[in-house]
Parts: structure tokens; C-alpha cells; sequence
């Protein structure tokens, strides 16, 4: 009965930890900071390690700006936890492209087809004339 008890406490605790990590909230918290782009791949082709050093994503609570060498776009963003995989929406002025993210402590994947065409990704990979077309890996960069 003892053990009965304790499994079932263990089983409890460990589902109020999975309800936990779907909280909108925590991942919108998470996700902010400066990222670095460490690989990025489109349409299938790896882009140029160089190029990539010239990548930098800033996230604050209501905005991306996306840095690309001297060029600075920004666009507005959705999470949405309760997708599997979770989904990201950056909206530009009249345009919302659907994405894909996943956060792991410092690393942040996330996937969507280039110029917001499309459908939303269903996987993190890149090929032509696909949904799954730009895929960028980031590591956040440490104050």
C-alpha cells in the first residue's frame, strides 16, 4: 500500500511538471534574449558558416529583430505551447508566416517557409518548394 502511494505521489508530481512546461507564459519568459545562429539551412542548402556568424536574433516580450549584417528587420511573434511541435507565428506589418520552434535551455530551432508562403512546417528540415524551407539553429549568447 506504502508503494502504491509513493508511485502514485511520483506520477502526480511528474504531471503537474508536464502541465507545467505547457504554460504559454514560461516559454514566452524563455525565449527572450540575444541568440546567435549557429547553423541555418535553405531550401535544403546549408548556408555558408560565414554568413551564418552574421546572423542574430534579439527576442524581448513583444518583438523579434532579426539582424542579418547591417540589415535589422522586425516583426511581432505568437507561441503557441499547445502544438506538438510548437508553433511560432512572426507577423510583418500585413503578413504572418507560420513556423515551427523548439527551446532546449540555450538552443532555439526554429523552421518556416521563406517570405511567409505557405503552409506552416511540420518538421525541422529544409527542403525546396516546401513549407519546410528555412530552418535556423540559435544559441543564446551569455551576458
Amino acid at each position: 500500500m506504502r508503494s502504491c502511494l509513493l508511485t502514485l505521489l511520483t506520477v502526480v508530481s511528474l504531471l503537474g511538471v508536464a502541465a507545467a512546461s505547457d504554460d504559454p507564459t514560461e516559454d514566452r519568459e524563455k525565449i527572450q534574449g540575444t541568440w546567435q545562429a549557429v547553423s541555418a539551412e535553405d531550401s535544403g542548402r546549408k548556408v555558408p558558416d560565414e554568413a551564418v556568424k552574421n546572423i542574430k536574433w534579439v527576442i524581448t516580450e513583444e518583438k523579434i529583430t532579426q539582424y542579418v549584417g547591417d540589415t535589422k528587420k522586425a516583426c511581432s511573434y505568437g507561441l503557441n505551447v499547445t502544438k506538438k511541435p510548437r508553433w511560432i507565428d512572426l507577423t510583418e506589418i500585413d503578413r504572418t508566416t507560420p513556423g515551427i520552434y523548439a527551446l532546449n535551455g540555450d538552443t532555439l530551432k526554429i523552421c518556416f517557409p521563406e517570405g511567409g508562403k505557405g503552409e506552416r512546417p511540420t518538421a525541422f528540415e529544409s527542403k525546396p518548394n516546401s513549407a519546410n524551407d528555412i530552418l535556423i539553429i540559435l544559441k543564446r549568447e551569455q551576458p
